[in-house]
């Protein structure tokens, strides 16, 4: 009986059942995508081997919470891509999530600060409960497919002209990430209602965004600094730690959950202060405890093997979101996720739920559209996707 059975046997009894709860789930997850199922496995083995090789027991504890947070982004995927139908009732969360915070963020910006928590070093800006008014940015960007949508079933004609009001919404945040996020996504919603408006007005927009963007490119190192909020001197030295590691590390990467306890560190580069922001001497320090960039989060933690996963996983999500049936699909979930990629290369937009999981919903829509066959045949595909499919 169970009585019976010593240490030994319940501890391998343990690992036989959270082992055969790892191969099920990546084998759910392989069904659908074959890169973000090689990508769960590599984080599996990536978290076993630090569990295994590392003596500090709050390094594994940091490994393993992280692990729980990402295997349960990849459990949504592989449930909604095998059942698509979940994703009407996500909407529904959403639409009311987003409703919510936009009134939480109306009030901010006129002074109002009733029943919520109230951040004071942006207390003039709109944040909610989201709590920073990046991420309210980036959700209300995310919101704004959802508001053409429903728009879109009444007044087909006029919907896209809910972009205008909600450009200005977002850009009162001041994200930059948000602001550009919602320009790419109108333009995509343009070429879906009326193609050759669309045609017309690419070109001045794609014309305006490079006349706003060349400034910064060319501009000193101290306003880059300032227009990417510190971003740029903290990349540039975690890329520097990097380039210092041997050649086991880089490839493997430093392991999950590395980055927040290396930048945190006391006596670490980003908390004793990155030349021209001086982090340590400020509560912003904390804002580090993510790169603020999770394609380079994604290299320092899980390495040269890693990065190659990320890209042939996102990779594939592009050419998903570039299919013809994206133009013609029912609900704004393309949209969304189209949204979430933008912003991943300058946000921390994986490390929090209310961020990630409307990506990984919309995702695994896209997916799940692909592996049912649901692209119509016999039109001419994009040139990038043909590209992406040699």
């Amino acid at each position: 009986g169970m009585h019976g059975l010593g240490g030994p046997q319940v501890l391998w009894s343990a690992i036989a059942l959270v082992a055969g709860g790892a191969v099920a789930l990546v084998a759910a997850v392989a069904r659908v995508s074959r890169p973000v199922g090689a990508l769960t496995a590599y984080l599996l083995l990536r978290a076993a081997w630090t569990a295994a090789m590392t003596p500090d027991d709050g390094i594994v504890l940091r490994t393993a919470l992280v692990l729980v947070q990402a295997l349960g982004g990849l459990g949504v995927y592989a449930l909604v891509a095998h059942r698509p139908a979940l994703a009407r009732g996500a909407l529904v969360g959403f639409v009311g999530a987003a409703a919510f915070n936009l009134t939480l963020g109306l009030e901010d910006m006129v002074g109002i600060h009733a029943w919520q928590w109230r951040q004071a070093q942006v207390a003039h800006l709109p944040h909610g409960w989201l709590q920073h008014p990046n991420h309210w940015g980036l959700f209300m960007a995310m919101a704004m497919p959802v508001a053409w949508w429903m728009l879109s079933r009444r007044t087909p004609r006029w919907a896209p002209l809910v972009f205008i009001p909600g450009l200005v919404v977002v850009a009162g945040s001041r994200s930059i990430v948000a602001v550009v996020a919602t320009v790419v996504v109108g333009l995509l919603v343009l070429r879906r209602t009326a193609p050759t408006l669309a045609r017309l007005g690419a070109a001045p927009m794609a014309i305006l965004t490079v006349a706003a963007c060349l400034p910064v490119l060319l501009a000193a190192s101290a306003v880059r600094e300032h227009l990417l909020a510190g971003r740029w001197g903290v990349w540039r030295v975690a890329v520097d730690a990097f380039q210092g590691w041997p050649a086991f590390y880089q490839a493997v990467g430093a392991g999950l959950g590395s980055w927040r306890l290396w930048a945190l560190h006391p006596d670490g580069p980003i908390v004793r202060g990155v030349p021209g922001i001086l982090l340590g001497q400020n509560a912003m320090a904390g804002w580090w405890a993510t790169a603020q960039n999770e394609l380079l989060q994604g290299v320092f933690e899980l390495g040269v093997v890693g990065g190659v996963l990320i890209g042939w996983a996102l990779a594939q999500l592009v050419r998903d979101l570039l299919s013809e049936y994206a133009w013609w699909a029912p609900g704004p979930w393309y949209f969304i996720a189209v949204v979430g990629l933008v912003s991943l290369p300058a946000t921390q937009a994986l490390h929090q739920p209310f961020l990630a999981y409307p990506l990984i919903v919309g995702a695994a829509v896209a997916r799940a559209n692909m592996v049912k066959g649901l692209v119509p045949q016999g039109r001419a595909h994009h040139v990038v996707l043909r590209l992406l499919e040699r």
